[in-house]
């Protein structure tokens, strides 16, 4: 089962299309549209897919335990494949994708309950002015500092937020 779908470049108020196929879905609108890949090629189902900016996605897909397959996709059809290895993760400085299988793992162990969500919503920024694209993916940023930034934000506006942030730092 998919656990997650994300889409951090979301729209109030905007009507979405939607369609289909046996690996993946489309979502669009007039200004955007975006792939979702539920499956690889050879039939594996992501444990979690997620956009990127500019019409990207990304999916995690497990390959054994404590090891994933994280996959990109741009919207010309372009691929990049990475193997993560999460006991080697270390989240003062990762990529994207590295964070990706990361956050994604520990909520399947039960180590976390919402660690990939919390991970987007932090690495968007306290302004929701950081964006990944499918060719910056690569680029190492410090998920600690940004989720505490984020939590200090979430601490008296939203405590439920704060606290399930706060699991989630305090694993790393």
């Amino acid at each position: 089962m998919l656990n997650q779908i994300s889409n951090q470049n979301y729209f109030i108020n905007t009507k979405y299309t939607s369609s289909k196929s046996e690996n993946s879905s489309t979502f669009g609108d007039i200004l955007n549209t975006f792939t979702l890949k539920m499956h690889d090629e050879k039939g594996n189902k992501a444990l979690t897919s997620t956009t990127l900016a500019n019409g990207g996605s990304a999916s995690v897909f497990e390959k054994s335990d404590g090891e994933y397959i994280v996959k990109a996709w741009d919207n010309e059809g372009r691929v990049k494949e990475y193997s993560v290895n999460v006991n080697e993760v270390n989240p003062s400085s990762a990529s994207y994708f590295e964070l990706l299988a990361y956050s994604s793992h520990n909520d399947k162990i039960g180590k976390t309950s919402s660690a990939l969500r919390d991970f987007l919503s932090a690495s968007a920024g306290v302004r929701n002015d950081n964006f990944y694209t499918f060719n910056d993916i690569e680029r190492k940023i410090d998920l600690k500092s940004m989720l505490k930034e984020f939590m200090n934000m979430q601490k008296d506006l939203n405590p439920i937020v704060y606290n399930h942030m706060l699991e989630f730092y305090n694993i790393m």
